[in-house]
């Protein structure tokens, strides 16, 4: 939360918070929680709740489908998950580097796969539209 030295209140604005992640949490209708681990706290979460969980499946699923058009419906689910860069505005830009590099990078193989599918598929008005 504070790149360089955090300040005095650093640990009281963190319990604040987390208490009130906690309570919004206790609202939603799924099953997340956060709990105290040590000196930190941890989300508990299914982890298909989490957009690059589900984006990673399924990138798996798009190499597994059985043909190109159940191929490109799973790289178009999977790409549809990103609204832009990776948790941009949250924290230091390298600290987001370190975070997700390699999930934007797997990103673009995922681009260049749905790409070279409509190829294969004959829809090259769309994969030019890309």
């Amino acid at each position: 939360m504070w790149p360089v030295r955090p300040p005095r209140t650093a640990s009281h604005a963190v319990r604040v918070s987390v208490s009130s992640i906690r309570a919004l949490l206790s609202e939603a209708e799924a099953d997340l929680t956060v709990v105290t681990r040590g000196s930190g706290y941890q989300l508990r979460a299914d982890p298909m709740l989490i957009d690059v969980h589900r984006f990673q499946e399924l990138l798996t699923r798009s190499r597994d489908a059985a043909d190109d058009h159940s191929r490109l419906a799973q790289l178009d689910e999977a790409l549809a998950l990103w609204r832009g860069p990776a948790l941009v505005d949250t924290a230091d830009a390298e600290v987001v580097e370190q975070l997700v590099g390699g999930v934007t990078e797997t990103r673009l193989v995922a681009q260049e796969d749905r790409f070279d599918t409509l190829l294969r598929l004959g829809r090259h008005q769309e994969a030019l539209a890309s």
